[in-house]
């Protein structure tokens, strides 16, 4: 008996289209981007207290939160997704790695929020792996979470005496 070779399914239109966690998560980033243009403007006016590194990785999560709601409202799967989805994969892993290098909130130690920094440089690879074995579900899944966890930890960023915080509500 031969094998049947197999075909591989089309998506459904439910698997290319977003869900409505994705929605709320496009609508979340969006106001996390507004609120990072904002913060960042009013922060230029003071921007030696924070050190380089914290700009840096300001600017590579400012493009990240900015793809995101693009990459969340957009149809999937076709060849600008991939390319969006390899610049976010690199910008959220160079912003996990930048963002160990930030140490002065553990006094030069790394502090509880470099956890996350840990958590992406794991989530980032499993959800590329995911996308490129056709785990269509697995990959929704690992990017819901990430994204969640993101999403939390971006909004944790607009209070002080984070620098973004400080800068927004105009607090020294």
């Amino acid at each position: 008996m031969t094998a049947q070779p197999t075909v591989p399914t089309r998506a459904s239109a439910s698997m290319l289209g977003p869900n409505w966690l994705e929605v709320g998560l496009a609508i979340g980033f969006a106001l996390i981007f507004a609120g990072m243009v904002y913060g960042m403007a009013r922060g230029l006016e003071s921007s030696m207290e924070a050190p380089a590194i914290v700009w840096l990785h300001l600017a590579v999560i400012l493009i990240v939160a900015g793809l995101t709601p693009v990459m969340m409202l957009r149809r999937r799967g076709d060849r600008s997704h991939r390319v969006l989805g390899w610049i976010w994969c690199t910008g959220m892993f160079a912003s996990a790695i930048i963002s160990l290098g930030i140490r002065h909130i553990g006094h030069g130690r790394l502090s509880g929020i470099h956890v996350l920094s840990f958590i992406y440089l794991l989530l980032i690879p499993l959800l590329i792996l995911a996308a490129r074995s056709h785990r269509r579900r697995t990959h929704r899944v690992v990017v819901a979470i990430a994204l969640s966890i993101l999403l939390l930890a971006g909004a944790a960023t607009f209070v002080p005496p984070r620098f973004l915080g400080s800068w927004m509500f105009g607090v020294s």
